[in-house]
């Protein structure tokens, strides 16, 4: 029974070497991690990071690194950076029954972005958060950047709080942030926007496949108000195809004495090589526009825009209405570009075969004044239907018609073919 003490202590030495191992190999992971994120490669990200100095410690590390932000505007490649930010970082990587390590981070403006935010504010807000790694691969933290104030050249700036969370799990990503108001105010001249939100839940953030919302509450300026502004983009492939749908929502917009009220547009753009979007959004990322290009991504953008075209694609409106004070609008329109034949030539282009379209727009009770319902009569372009006026038309094997009516567009499909095939025969 003697020997039962010194087993006891021998299996809890055991215990605690395995756990100052398990850490300190957590430890190894994290820096690790933080080498991958270094090693990313400009078509996926346009964000740099460089100049990594990491300190190893048996249950903590640190570090710190910079971030380069490219000019999107650049006219010259590689870009050169609009800001760098330092990055430093305290790591415990302690292992806990929930988490492989913990972190806390903070960044701030360098060279003369920093000298900028001091003249405006005062000071260089630092962006902060937390986070951790869980066992199960889910790395996550939180990032807040501090409320602001400055006057600036007679320009007034107020800046609240900006919080946030980031998520990622394999492919998976969710992404949150809120600020409550932002005011900016030139003499007389003042802007309020409040309640600004942007929430992305992404099933796959390399294509971009997902779900994203942006909100705000309310924005004034002058005698304008915009109450509950939405806008809702989901992101699906199907079969190495595209799908983009995007609902945008204003529930009421006053301007002086006039009010519109329930307002939405939906837009889809479907159907599109997906191929082709992932090699045009990783030139952008390297180029950061479309006059900066080298002539290898010239060239890809061109057979990026060849393979679209020639494998179609639709564009869609499905759904467009406004009320108003004494009536309502609502109408859906579509136009589709049918794909080529495979291995068919660019001149084999016909836009009177390959294009389609239809839509439509309904106005009900007074929704529109008597001088334009008087002009748009007098044009042709509006008839009277059930309980108002409304317009259609329709593009069907090269014929246009306008409220059943029949337009001439021989010539302008002409010039479409002219530039369609232009761009098809476009090799650079």
């Amino acid at each position: 029974m003697k020997k039962l003490p010194a087993l006891i202590v021998f299996l809890v030495l055991i215990l605690v070497i395995a756990w100052v191992g398990a850490s300190y190999y957590a430890g190894l992971r994290a820096k690790t991690d933080i080498m991958q994120l270094m090693d990313q490669p400009p078509s996926q990200t346009p964000l740099r990071l460089t100049d990594l100095t990491h300190t190893q410690g048996l249950l903590k590390s640190s570090g710190q690194m910079i971030l380069h932000y490219p000019d999107p505007d650049a006219t010259v490649q590689p870009r050169p950076d609009l800001f760098r930010m330092q990055v430093t970082y305290v790591i415990d990587h302690t292992v806990m029954p929930n988490t492989v390590f913990r972190f806390d981070w903070q960044a701030e403006l360098m060279d003369d972005s920093a000298q900028r935010m001091r003249e405006r504010f005062g000071s260089n807000p630092v962006l902060t958060g937390q986070g951790d790694l869980r066992w199960d691969g889910q790395a996550q933290s939180t990032f807040e950047i501090p409320a602001v104030t400055g006057d600036y050249q007679g320009e007034r700036l107020q800046m609240a709080a900006l919080v946030g969370n980031l998520r990622v799990l394999d492919k998976h990503m969710d992404f949150q942030e809120r600020m409550p108001e932002l005011v900016t105010q030139s003499g007389p001249d003042r802007l309020s926007i409040e309640g600004i939100s942007l929430s992305m839940r992404l099933a796959d953030r390399f294509a971009g496949v997902g779900q994203t919302t942006f909100g705000i509450q309310k924005i004034e300026f002058a005698d304008v108000q915009a109450h509950g502004i939405e806008l809702q983009g989901n992101n699906q492939i199907e079969q190495d195809r595209l799908n983009v749908y995007v609902q945008s929502t204003l529930d009421r917009l006053q301007m002086g004495n006039e009010q519109i009220s329930g307002m939405r547009l939906d837009v889809e753009l479907t159907d599109l090589d997906m191929g082709s979007v992932t090699a045009l959004s990783s030139v952008m990322n390297v180029a950061g526009n479309i006059d900066n290009l080298t002539a290898t991504q010239q060239r890809i953008v061109s057979q990026s825009v060849r393979n679209l075209i020639a494998s179609g694609f639709s564009v869609g409106i499905p759904q467009v209405q406004a009320n108003f004070p004494k009536g309502s609008a609502q109408g859906n329109a579509r136009v589709t570009l049918n794909p080529m034949a495979p291995g068919t030539s660019p001149e084999s282009f016909d836009a009177a075969r390959q294009l389609k379209a239809h839509g439509q727009l309904q106005f009900s009770g007074q929704a529109l004044s008597a001088e334009l319902l008087a002009l748009g009569a007098m044009f042709g372009v509006l008839t009277a239907s059930d309980g108002g006026y409304g317009t259609r038309f329709s593009l069907e094997a090269g014929r246009l018609t306008l409220n059943g009516k029949s337009l001439p567009i021989a010539d302008d499909l002409v010039l479409v073919n002219t530039v369609i095939r232009s761009l098809l025969s476009n090799e650079n």
